[in-house]
């Protein structure tokens, strides 16, 4: 099964966002939004771990370019972060 780019940073998007639900409120205080994900960076998944580091860069780095994401408790967009 082959997953377009565009596919696999709406999924990774969509469960960053529903992983930090509850943490944005928490976190409205911040100067920064922090996502940390349990991924393989050695043996014998470490190739999936990789792509999947890439997605998360590539997702942090599309966000901040387009000024982060609005958080309505802090009133203005933060940066994310991984």
């Amino acid at each position: 099964m082959e997953i377009s780019l565009k596919g696999m940073l709406a999924g990774l998007l969509l469960s960053s966002a529903l992983g930090l639900g509850g943490t944005l409120v928490a976190n409205a205080a911040g100067d920064e939004i922090v996502i940390g994900a349990p991924i393989s960076l050695t043996g014998p998944l470490a190739g999936d771990g990789k792509e999947q580091k890439w997605a998360y860069e590539q997702a942090v780095a599309d966000i901040n370019k387009a000024g982060g994401i609005m958080v309505k408790a802090a009133g203005k967009k933060l940066p994310v972060r991984l």
